[in-house]
């Protein structure tokens, strides 16, 4: 997995809201998808989450956030008030 800069994932992640706003569910599918190859920093996994719900991809909002909230081994971070909402 890659990470792709912050400024660079919140600039697609803008480019597939626009999508779902223009009723194009296909190609902002297909951009989540792509999007998702890449490693999400907790800083947009919220955002990623958002627009993959609002896609109709509600499986891979979880899989997403589901490390925050329940991560494996217990860390001393907690989740910021847009992750458990």
């Amino acid at each position: 997995m890659t990470l792709l800069s912050l400024p660079e994932l919140r600039k697609r992640i803008s480019v597939i809201d626009q999508h779902i706003r223009q009723a194009d569910g296909a190609t902002a599918r297909n951009e989540i998808l792509a999007l998702f190859q890449h490693k999400i920093p907790r800083e947009v996994a919220a955002e990623f989450a958002w627009v993959s719900w609002r896609a109709s991809l509600p499986l891979l909002w979880i899989r997403v956030l589901n490390p925050l909230g329940r991560p494996s081994v217990r860390k001393h971070t907690h989740p910021t008030d847009s992750e458990k909402a």
